[in-house]
């Protein structure tokens, strides 16, 4: 039976239960502690000069909690390796007086652990808010009352913060754990990726932060509880620039399953929904975001924001380049008009010296409708595509295959509302296979596919369904990529022009998109990919494939060119994450590079 033919239910099931098999043999080779791995970490923290090592304050509320689990969270504090931290623990009315016991128990065991009894429930907001009210430390850190972290996570934290001395807002990766014990679910994360965080709270755990930044912003807002954590973060981040926004690639938090955790199920807290919702939409009016709408996704758990578009509504230029095939380009055209609902386009078809006489006839017969940029000599897709926007009258360019067709009316409106944003540069759309299969989700640099090392670009995702799960559910929500395909690619002419446009000199052919992208990023801003704008990708349908030994020794020269000139960031895409495959297009586990998840 072919695996895709099964009910989407039950693929889903299917692949969380694979990658939870993989991740038990990851964690085995990569992520076990030793005595040998503890004592290197305790070295390296007493290299640490005095002022760097900061106390760390964690804030614990409890409320009724199973005693086994509040033992559990409270031993995994005590036995921490880097030893200069404080246990905040409040304890929101509690009516099991077995919580009150433990709590009294472990703070007349330890002078690190102070205990506080609130006398009626308020909330996790507010019992929150009063551990931080008595946090002496330097930097405090969150964690719920049945969680674990592992022995190294403050350690970690430590020397993270002493390489980066102004930092403000620190995470890391994170994965859940059953109540009998056994990890499974990793997140392993991007680095700061603002858009994500504006799909759902990637951050989340473990999360740690500056003191004096939680107190200057209010702590945790209580009319957010159940998403709370959230609400925080985007408020915390909107102080920061994203140099002060730090990433650990490492398991450091370990979230407990339970029957009534939002780590098992979201419908296990409906009220965290609505509480999503609302933390967005005051994320949007602070941050001064035009909004249709603010819809659920994937089972309420992520989220879309629909942005409205600039008034008055920008002029969008659509670059085709084509050499013959007509058949192509009347399909191409029927798409951008029939399928296509923005208003206020104009159509460039970039020719590079079609001989097929139907091509002046359909050229002719569009007349005024069409414009045409002649682009005559040898095939140079960079070269092409600049003279077209060099050319072009749109405020917004979009670089278009003439094998592209829409699939659904509203794709070009959603990549302009991206596109027009002045802090986002390049953006791309989920293209897919005719069998409906992912073709482009958005480009991950490095990724070597046979070659196993030494690669330039590739598509996580490639092949799967749109609905597939991934970790974080990363095919379903906007987000921040390093690079997208200039097979549908929108970004505003100016930016376009400000880096040059594409590198016909040296990559004529093939990565002159990522190359592109990555000079974007350099130039200051941030490109995205959003799963809600689809199109049917018929990949290489005009140009043919690299199977020629011609083009084999062209296209490895240009593997050599992108090496030379970004090596650095091709091997740590910082939208990807390290302890992720650079072989393999699929997120599964790699074994760790350059480091992460070993001492």
């Amino acid at each position: 039976m072919d695996v895709f033919s099964l009910p989407q239910k039950m693929l889903s099931r299917l692949g969380k239960w694979r990658t939870n098999l993989a991740y038990t043999f990851w964690i085995r080779r990569h992520d076990s502690r030793d005595t040998a791995s503890d004592l290197r970490l305790k070295k390296l923290l007493n290299e640490l000069r005095e002022g760097e090592k900061p106390l760390i304050s964690i804030l614990m509320p409890v409320f009724n909690t199973n005693p086994g689990f509040l033992r559990q969270a409270i031993d995994s504090v005590r036995g921490q390796i880097y030893e200069h931290w404080e246990l905040c623990i409040v304890d929101d009315g509690s009516t099991d007086p077995g919580v009150a016991t433990i709590l009294n128990e472990v703070a007349s065991d330890d002078s690190r652990i102070r205990v506080q009894f609130r006398g009626e429930r308020g909330g996790i907001a507010k019992a929150t808010n009063t551990a931080l009210e008595q946090a002496h430390g330097d930097f405090i850190a969150f964690l719920d009352h049945d969680d674990l972290l592992p022995s190294h996570s403050l350690a970690e934290i430590v020397l993270a913060l002493a390489d980066h001395p102004d930092v403000g807002l620190l995470y890391t990766d994170e994965d859940k754990i059953t109540v009998g014990g056994r990890r499974f679910d990793p997140y392993f994360k991007p680095d700061w990726n603002p858009d994500l965080l504006l799909s759902q709270n990637y951050i989340c755990h473990l999360c740690v932060v500056k003191t004096s930044l939680a107190r200057e912003v209010g702590g945790i807002q209580e009319e957010y509880d159940g998403a709370q954590d959230w609400d925080f973060v985007l408020r915390v981040s909107g102080k920061l620039s994203p140099r002060q926004i730090q990433h650990i690639p490492r398991v450091l938090y370990h979230w407990r399953t339970t029957p009534t955790s939002t780590a098992r199920s979201v419908t296990s807290k409906p009220h965290a929904s609505d509480a999503g919702r609302r933390v967005l939409e005051a994320a949007c009016r602070r941050n001064g975001i035009g909004m249709h709408s603010i819809d659920p996704i994937v089972l309420s758990r992520h989220w879309r924001i629909r942005r409205v578009l600039p008034s008055p509504v920008p002029l969008v230029s659509v670059i085709v380049p084509v050499r013959n095939r007509p058949e192509l380009l009347k399909q191409c055209l029927a798409g951008l008009r029939e399928k296509t609902d923005y208003p206020n386009l104009e159509i460039l078809i970039a020719d590079n010296g079609s001989d097929d006489p139907s091509m002046e006839k359909i050229y002719a017969e569009e007349g005024e409708k069409l414009g045409i940029v002649r682009c005559p000599g040898p095939f140079n897709y960079s070269a092409i595509n600049n003279r077209a926007v060099a050319g072009a009258k749109g405020e917004i360019v979009v670089l278009l295959n003439n094998d592209v067709l829409p699939l659904h009316a509203g794709w070009l409106t959603e990549m302009v509302s991206h596109a027009a944003r002045p802090e986002i540069g390049a953006v791309g759309g989920l293209l897919l296979y005719p069998n409906g299969r992912i073709q482009h989700a958005g480009i991950t640099l490095g990724i070597a596919g046979p070659m196993r090392v030494g690669g330039v670009a590739g598509h996580p995702g490639k092949r799967m369904r749109p609905e597939t799960y991934v970790t974080g559910n990363l095919l379903q929500v906007v987000r921040n990529v390093s690079a997208v395909t200039g097979a549908c690619l929108a970004v505003r002419r100016s930016v376009y022009l400000q880096v040059g446009g594409m590198d016909e000199d040296q990559l004529p052919i093939a990565f002159n998109d990522v190359d592109f992208c990555i000079r974007v990023m350099g130039a200051g801003y941030r490109n995205l990919w959003t799963p809600f704008a689809r199109l049917t990708h018929h990949e290489s349908a005009s140009r043919g494939t690299e199977n020629s030994p011609e083009k084999i020794a062209r296209f490895k020269g240009e593997i050599g060119v992108m090496r030379r000139r970004w090596r650095l960031l091709l091997d740590n895409d910082p939208a990807y994450n390290p302890n992720l495959t650079l072989v393999y297009e699929n997120w599964s586990f790699a074994r760790p590079r350059n480091g992460a998840g070993e001492i």
